[in-house]
């Protein structure tokens, strides 16, 4: 049995075109997909992202305070103050369904107990502490930090 050349012509064709209509479909849906993903996937962090900080640690008053920076990547600094002497320690945060836990790293030393910090009126507050450190003191409310009045309030260069 022989096959016309045109026959096979139009064979090839339709093969190539498959071909080319699910390249076309995989290749849209990775461009369509790709922002949704690097919107997620910023997203694990941005949403407490920030600096917070108690009243006094804002005022430089005496007594408890505590700050806390939340960083994009996934990084926490603490500093805390339960009246004793500042103490900050650096570490990694993750959000817990609502809530923020703090893991602290403590290369060559026995490890700080982990913190849980929830929203509280536009800022943060302990809710898991390390009660050896603040004794029978709760750690105080601290409220987010906006970063634009950061440097137009509060610290002027000249």
């Amino acid at each position: 049995m022989l096959i016309a050349p045109s026959e096979l012509h139009h064979k090839w064709a339709m093969r190539v075109a498959r071909r080319f209509h699910l390249r076309l479909l995989l290749a849209s849906a990775i461009f369509l997909l790709l922002p949704a993903w690097a919107i997620s996937a910023k997203s694990n962090y941005s949403r407490f992202a920030g600096s917070y900080e108690s009243d006094q640690a804002n005022a430089n008053k005496p007594g408890p305070s505590m700050t806390l920076s939340l960083g994009g990547d996934g990084s926490a600094t603490l500093t805390q103050d339960p009246g004793k002497g500042p103490q900050t320690l650096f570490g990694h945060w993750t959000d817990t369904g609502g809530q923020v836990r703090v893991t602290f790293d403590s290369p060559g030393q026995a490890p700080a107990a982990p913190m849980v910090f929830g929203p509280s009126h536009g800022g943060m507050q302990a809710t898991t502490w390390d009660h050896a450190v603040w004794g029978k003191l709760q750690p105080p409310v601290m409220k987010k930090k906006n970063s634009a009045s950061w440097h137009a309030k509060d610290h002027h260069i000249f």
